[in-house]
């Protein structure tokens, strides 16, 4: 679990640019870790001004605090 993604060094986003496009990590001693059957979550803030503006234009908040197209 990646959170708030964007404030990570872009060392870590080289890393992370290396596991989604190869699905393996390759450590500074040439060690291989494979990333087969690894499930990455990434979170932001980035455009939760944009998620706001799209509530307010055909998306309904429901009680539990999902946000669904209506």
């Amino acid at each position: 679990l990646f959170d708030e993604v964007e404030k990570a060094h872009p060392d870590i986003f080289n890393s992370l640019l290396q596991i989604l496009e190869d699905g393996h990590l390759t450590d500074a001693q040439g060690r291989v870790v494979d990333f087969k059957n690894t499930v990455i979550i990434m979170t932001t803030n980035l455009g939760s001004k944009d998620i706001g503006k799209a509530v307010a234009t055909g998306f309904q908040s429901t009680e539990g605090g999902t946000i669904g197209f209506s």
